[in-house]
């Protein structure tokens, strides 16, 4: 159930990188997440990751803040 989380985590420990985890409730929506946050949104990812087909994955994030952005300015 958490093979992703636990290789991350072995990852970045094994390389040295320093991070941070930050648990939390689950949170579906930026009004979750503005409610149950203990940071600003503008610190904010929001995240979805997809199972390639031929392996491996590919994980997508965009700020968790995008109050004032135009539609256009988010296109990639």
């Amino acid at each position: 159930m958490y093979e992703t989380y636990e290789a991350l985590v072995s990852l970045l420990t094994t390389r040295g990188v320093p991070f941070t985890i930050h648990e939390h409730a689950p949170s579906y929506t930026v009004a979750d997440a503005k409610e149950r946050s203990l940071c600003p949104l503008e610190r904010l990812l929001k995240t979805i990751a997809f199972k390639v087909k031929a392996g491996g994955c590919i994980l997508a994030a965009v700020s968790g803040d995008l109050t004032g952005r135009s539609k256009s300015s988010l296109r990639i």
